[in-house]
């Protein structure tokens, strides 16, 4: 492997480990290879898996959607589900010290950031992590809320960019925890704000909201981001807790949309693929921040069923969605030598060849549509319309 094939390897491991959280990533790195052990029937859609911890669920629909679920739902027979194997595969952070121990001598640098990625990807792998971030952030923004209601604004603004841009780039914070930051930051701009009539809100109640962010009891920024949108419903900011998660919605679409479209520096097409990946790495903290959010307020009592529902909708919508992005995030690294890319493409142009176009155009409609695998640019490559 070349030096800048290194570089690409590390780059897409270091994304699975932390586009969710480090032991999210983990997992589906050993489940993606527990179910590749298993035989060609075994493989095919719609069968039933359970996991490694025994009551862990997974079904593969006929477009190979993985859906996890708790414990089998009604209907489904324990005796046709299959065990999927345990393998002694090397964790992904192993993977990546492996990567690191292959570089030439001569490339000092490159050893030395990536080694200061993999010592941030340790750290970030402890089980304390998450109980000393979200401690280091509640002083924070405390201080902050002493100085003035726009010192602590301007806190969440600077942390919400550090979090979601090189705090997560550099394996410093988890996209759960980039959403938890990008969910606090949009709820307390949006009950600053002025209301939609041009009143102000009172000054005490949105000082005792705001001061709420310092409040003990959350053992993740998570936890905090879940609580803070449950306190500003209890205190009459509802019409702008929908506003600020409407507004969410919105960046997260758009930041999905934007890798989708697959754009490369002039003269660069071979970079379409890392930067589309990176895309979609950055849009999922606001995918989980859009899930958090409407997750909550789905929960909050009074609610009419229609809107109730309405609100779960959108939940699992930002949940799906992140998920295939993870699932993205996987196929990047099995197709780093491109292989995948070919074997696809010489599938659908197997069936174009046997004039079944339409199941052709199904299959890439699919890879770049429904799963995300490639940007929309490479599905003219998948039907052999463009170069490859």
């Amino acid at each position: 492997m070349t030096d800048s094939g290194i570089n690409r390897a590390f780059g897409s491991l270091q994304r699975l480990l932390t586009v969710i959280d480090p032991g999210y990533g983990e997992s589906r790195w050993q489940r993606a290879h527990d179910f590749e052990a298993l035989s060609a029937t075994e493989r095919t859609p719609g069968h039933w898996y359970r996991g490694r911890t025994g009551h862990d669920f997974v079904h593969v629909d006929e477009n190979l959607n993985g859906q996890w679920h708790k414990e089998l739902p009604p209907g489904v027979d324990e005796h046709g589900v299959i065990e999927l194997p345990r393998l002694n595969t090397p964790s992904l952070l192993e993977s990546l010290k492996s990567l690191i121990e292959r570089l030439p001598a001569e490339q000092g640098d490159t050893r030395k950031r990536l080694e200061d990625l993999l010592t941030n990807l340790i750290a970030l792998s402890q089980p304390d992590h998450s109980s000393a971030q979200v401690r280091k952030f509640r002083q924070e923004a405390f201080a902050a809320f002493q100085a003035g209601q726009n010192l602590l604004l301007e806190f969440l603004d600077k942390s919400a960019q550090y979090f979601s841009g090189d705090g997560l780039s550099n394996c410093q914070v988890t996209g759960i925890e980039a959403g938890a930051v990008l969910l606090l930051r949009e709820l307390a701009r949006t009950i600053a704000a002025p209301r939609a009539d041009g009143s102000e809100t009172p000054p005490f109640q949105l000082a005792r909201t705001l001061g709420m962010l310092s409040a003990p009891g959350a053992t993740s920024l998570e936890m905090m981001a879940g609580q803070f949108v449950r306190d500003c419903l209890s205190n009459g900011f509802t019409d702008q807790t929908s506003a600020a998660l409407v507004k969410l919605q919105g960046k997260a679409n758009e930041a999905v949309e934007s890798a989708r479209e697959g754009l490369y520096p002039v003269g660069h097409p071979e970079m379409m693929l890392d930067l589309y990946y990176f895309g979609l790495f950055l849009a999922a903290p606001y995918l989980r921040a859009v899930m958090v959010g409407y997750e909550v307020l789905s929960r909050k009592p009074g609610l009419s069923d229609e809107a109730r529902q309405r609100y779960s909708i959108w939940a699992n919508a930002a949940e799906e969605k992140l998920v295939r992005i993870s699932d993205a995030m996987l196929f990047a690294i099995r197709d780093l030598d491109g292989s995948e890319a070919r074997r696809r493409r010489d599938e659908i142009q197997a069936l174009i060849q046997a004039d079944q176009a339409e199941k052709a155009q199904g299959l890439a409609m699919s890879l770049v549509d429904l799963q995300l695998f490639f940007p929309k640019p490479f599905k003219r490559v998948l039907l052999g319309l463009g170069a490859s």
